[in-house]
């Protein structure tokens, strides 16, 4: 009997096994595996690393490739309107952080009268600190800390720059407007002792005066 028993369980075992190659057999093979896909917030994307890159931030990168004389060649500075032109290449608008970082790069290969990243960081606190709405920047130059501080400001900020060369005034106002802040930020053209008065008019009180 149990010899019976065991015979009876090996052929089903065998029987099991032809019904499992037979239905390999018998089936599809698989076709090639899909790309994996990442699900951020309902949406169906692709990774980070398939995205294309801008082509701002294309040409930013380009350009920090370049040895020095082709970089002088490629992106001269002869006027204030220079330093702009980069930046409209290397920054999409309204990325402050893109015009920033251009900004900063372009004033390594020409020293210029910027703050720059490190004591910008400086203002960036002294901002963060005095958790001002009107601002007063006497002096703005090309824009470069026009933009760190009216960044920092509230929706309904305002900053108040008091520029007397009418060139600068112009480059920084544009610069402004690349990083998306035009509406936080107003050019008064000519001297402080002259403007102060319109300045006071235009915003009131100042919080913060740079």
């Amino acid at each position: 009997p149990n010899s019976l028993r065991r015979a009876v369980a090996m052929r089903m075992r065998v029987a099991l096994l032809v019904i499992h190659a037979n239905s390999l057999r018998d089936s599809p093979a698989p076709g090639p595996r899909a790309p994996r896909r990442a699900v951020l917030g309902g949406i169906l994307t692709a990774p980070q690393w398939a995205r294309a890159q801008s082509p701002y931030d294309a040409a930013f990168a380009a350009s920090t490739k370049l040895d020095a004389d082709a970089f002088y060649a490629a992106h001269p500075y002869r006027s204030a309107g220079d330093v702009l032109a980069y930046i409209e290449k290397c920054a999409a608008p309204g990325d402050a952080s893109a015009v920033l970082q251009a900004f900063e790069y372009f004033g390594k290969k020409y020293p210029m009268y910027s703050i720059g990243a490190t004591k910008g960081k400086i203002l960036d606190s002294a901002v963060a600190k005095a958790k001002p709405r009107r601002i007063v920047e006497v002096g703005s130059f090309l824009g470069y800390s026009a933009v760190r501080m009216a960044a920092k400001l509230p929706g309904d900020g305002m900053l108040a720059c008091v520029e007397g060369n009418q060139e600068f005034a112009r480059t920084a106002e544009g610069v402004v407007a690349r990083a998306g802040l035009s509406d936080r930020v107003r050019f008064f053209v000519g001297l402080a002792s002259d403007e102060i008065s319109n300045v006071a008019k235009a915003i009131g009180r100042a919080d913060l005066v740079f």
